[in-house]
């Protein structure tokens, strides 16, 4: 009964946090540029559909006008930014895309109408393209070194006594950001602790403290709650967890050995007291740490033997009754 009681508490009081970063002015900026994105992958995805319909999205494109209205009256800088370039090529591409169809209606109209309204601030951005759609290639990859790296992936506890070098560090972090997110919200934000502050988290370590004695940087990965709305329950969790397998393949590739510490996945008061101090937004949920350090050649880890896959999978259509 105890252990229920203490469920309920620490489920309610992560509602109550979820809530009040829902309900917080301050987090209004946050909110709108994530739904920006949303909002244009809408757009993005039905350009990419077989036969798109012609004037699709209204309610999103309309939407969309308001969230970019509402954002730039809060920041008016937000007209430089990668998250109006997305939503400007993708329009635009709508428009181009209408163009040669020979067809306009009244919706169209009024995105082309912004589309060349805005074209002279679009003409003062970076070049390239943000937003909108391109042909995916299907390639030939050398499947033996992919295989390769699955099957030789493994937690790693024993590193060298040498230092990151962040350059290499961050050349893992862009290749993981190709992890698919929830309508490309990309809400994953890293913190990244140095060896030298090690005691400002070792009592997440709990009793296992030996195995990451010779880390030397420990990524905290969290979500921004804010980027997602109360109706999409606990998704952040989902989009960050998909994050972290990339990260670890990632980190695998460039010679970095790595062990995910997970913890409770819970906005603790001992977690707000640490993110305090180190300037951590208050949006921003941990949901775990990976600590890393260089591989050696040759290091031990655990078989940790795999489910067979027929244990695992299961063909719902061979069971399935009228």
């Amino acid at each position: 009964m105890k252990q229920l009681i203490k469920k309920i508490y620490y489920y309610f009081k992560q509602a109550i946090y979820i809530n009040h970063i829902d309900m917080d002015s301050s987090y209004e900026k946050e909110r709108l540029s994530s739904n920006v994105i949303r909002l244009t992958h809408a757009i993005e995805k039905g350009l990419c559909a077989s036969n798109p319909r012609k004037g699709y999205g209204k309610e999103k494109i309309i939407e969309l006008f308001k969230t970019i209205e509402r954002i730039s009256e809060i920041d008016p800088s937000f007209v430089n930014s990668t998250r109006y370039l997305m939503a400007y090529d993708a329009l635009r591409e709508y428009v181009e895309w209408h163009q040669e169809q020979q067809y306009s209606d009244d919706l169209v109209q009024k995105v082309s109408e912004w589309v060349n309204k805005k074209n002279d601030i679009r003409m003062l951005m970076p070049i390239g393209r943000f937003g909108g759609t391109q042909i995916n290639a299907k390639k030939d990859f050398n499947v033996s070194a992919i295989e390769d790296l699955f099957n030789n992936r493994h937690s790693c506890r024993t590193y060298l006594d040498e230092e990151i070098d962040h350059a290499l560090l961050e050349k893992a972090i862009s290749l993981a950001n190709r992890y698919p997110s929830a309508c490309n919200r990309q809400a994953v934000r890293l913190h990244i602790v140095n060896h030298c502050r090690k005691d400002c988290i070792e009592h997440w370590f709990g009793d296992k403290k030996g195995f990451w004695n010779d880390a030397k940087e420990f990524i905290m990965v969290c979500a921004k709650v804010s980027s997602y709305v109360p109706d999409e329950y606990q998704q952040y969790e989902v989009s960050a967890g998909i994050y972290i397998g990339y990260l670890t393949l990632a980190l695998q590739t460039y010679g970095i050995g790595y062990c995910v510490i997970q913890r409770e996945v819970m906005n603790t008061d001992d977690f707000r007291l640490f993110a305090t101090k180190l300037c951590i937004p208050k949006d921003e949920q941990l949901i775990c740490l990976v600590a890393c350090g260089l591989e050696p050649n040759e290091y031990r880890v655990p078989i940790s033997h795999r489910l067979n896959v027929k244990e695992m999978t299961h063909y719902c259509d061979m069971d399935y009754k009228e």
